[in-house]
């Protein structure tokens, strides 16, 4: 009886291992490292680690810290907007690496701060400013034929 207690033991140790080396591989080579909090919170309160990935139509945060396969928060290009940014405090400087600053998002009315180095700061930045724009439309008139669109 002990030994089928140890197997099981043994068993799902190496299936959260296996999780974690899969999710480890996997966000070491398709994002940019962050640290995130909710704007307000002083000192070293709050933060966590993670890595952001930009698509098309969202930015997806993956928690450093999770087991879970698909992204920790998904967020809509439309809903970001970047308000300033900072330089790292003191305390700060203890657990964000050095080269990072603190940069304000507003996403749907909530203010995060989010510590990322320039090159990060720079993908952000062109990908929020190459987000179409929400006023523009292709719509389909009969006057303009099938294969022709009309923009609004």
């Amino acid at each position: 009886m002990p030994s089928v207690i140890l197997l099981g033991c043994g068993l799902s140790i190496a299936v959260v291992g296996a999780l974690a080396l899969n999710r480890y591989l996997r966000l070491r080579s398709i994002g940019n490292l962050v640290v995130v909090r909710r704007a307000g919170l002083q000192g070293n309160a709050g933060w966590r680690h993670g890595v952001v990935h930009f698509n098309n139509a969202e930015m997806r945060y993956y928690k450093l810290r999770s087991l879970r396969l698909q992204p920790d928060r998904r967020i809509d290009r439309r809903s970001i907007t970047v308000s300033g940014h900072r330089e790292l405090s003191e305390v700060e400087r203890t657990f964000i690496d050095e080269d990072m600053r603190v940069v304000y998002c507003e996403v749907s009315g909530v203010t995060y701060e989010v510590a990322m180095n320039t090159r990060c700061e720079t993908a952000l930045t062109s990908w929020l400013e190459s987000a179409p724009s929400s006023r523009r439309k292709f719509v389909y008139t009969p006057q303009s034929g099938p294969l022709q669109k009309k923009l609004r």
